[in-house]
């Protein structure tokens, strides 16, 4: 049996809301030579159910069910049972554009790619809108280090098209004790094996934001690890400016998520990043904003604690002074 041109990874987890229309966005495609990896990561609702009926009527489907091990076991199962040349990670609450994908492997061969990158849009009950601007637009091809900067390079699962052999002959894996910034660090390390990569002006992705997602729901302990990860991050010299300006949307999410322990990680942040930089500045007025902020609000509670007392004592004075008139009287 031929291997397909593309395999698409799928891991699924509680999604039968939105499970249905994610799979049907991919087999409607016209393009046909692919196959589609369902990795039903332990699902509590009909989730697997969706699947199984799926899988039968469509034998380019191959499905596996496993115990839950979060998002990026299930992408690593997809991955080492992976057949295709290409691999296109979408996740199952999302949805691809219909009819993309032929243009998309037709760009791959032409230009002879490792790595493709496509916009997308955002996704919530209201609205649907297109990714910033500065990531609609076609490079010609680069090499990653030209390419891997924050105006061009996304880290994340949508719209980023890759070859196979670049995780099997590296053994690229996502980190499964990561649960932010994971597919940050999995798709740096697969562009650093890649020679030839572009960002082509095509929106074909449709990224749905969720509330109960592991970035919306991001605890203190999970970014302090994202952080340090980055921090240690194999090849975080050779793509530095990409890996800061990483670290300094993780640190901000850290202080929006805990304000009481804003100076917690910036020793950590500090460390890394060179004061010339924009971001480093960006980084040093937020803080200093958030420091400013607590000062103030301190000496005005102070001021407020004072006058209080003040007017506490002028009413125990005045009482006293009732007091006394009453006795003598």
């Amino acid at each position: 049996m031929l291997k397909p041109r593309i395999t698409i990874i799928v891991p699924v987890y509680n999604v039968e809301r939105y499970l249905n229309k994610c799979i049907d966005s991919i087999l409607g495609q016209t393009f046909t030579d692919f196959e589609l990896l369902l990795i039903d990561d332990g699902s509590t609702d009909n989730s697997g159910e969706i699947c199984d009926e799926y899988a039968t009527n469509d034998c380019r489907i191959h499905l596996f069910h496993k115990a839950n091990g979060g998002v990026s076991s299930a992408r690593n199962l997809g991955l080492i049972n992976a057949k295709g040349k290409y691999i296109w990670l979408v996740d199952s609450d999302d949805w691809i554009e219909m009819n993309c994908l032929g243009s998309i492997i037709s760009t791959m061969e032409q230009e002879q790619l490792d790595a493709l990158q496509i916009g997308y849009y955002t996704v919530n009950d209201k609205v649907i809108l297109p990714c910033n601007s500065k990531y609609r637009k076609t490079t010609g091809v680069l090499t990653s280090q030209v390419y891997v900067t924050p105006d061009l390079f996304i880290g994340g699962v949508c719209g980023t098209i890759f070859k196979r052999e670049l995780a099997i002959k590296n053994s690229i894996l996502f980190d499964e004790e990561l649960k932010i910034a994971e597919d940050q660090l999995f798709f740096l390390a697969i562009f650093n094996y890649s020679k030839r990569v572009k960002r082509q002006n095509i929106l074909a992705y449709y990224y749905r934001s969720v509330p109960t997602s592991a970035t919306n729901t991001a605890t203190e302990d999970q970014l302090s690890q994202s952080i340090k990860k980055i921090a240690s991050f194999k090849f975080f010299n050779k793509y530095s400016t990409y890996c800061k300006y990483l670290m300094i949307i993780q640190f901000f999410d850290y202080l929006n998520l805990s304000k009481k322990n804003i100076f917690k990680l910036h020793r950590l942040v500090r460390k890394y990043i060179i004061k010339s930089k924009t971001e480093y500045i960006y980084f040093e007025n937020r803080r200093k904003n958030i420091l400013w902020c607590y000062l103030y609000l301190g000496l005005l509670f102070l001021i407020i604690y004072k006058i209080l007392k003040f007017i506490k004592i002028k009413i125990d004075n005045a009482n006293k002074t009732t007091s006394i008139l009453i006795s003598k009287n």
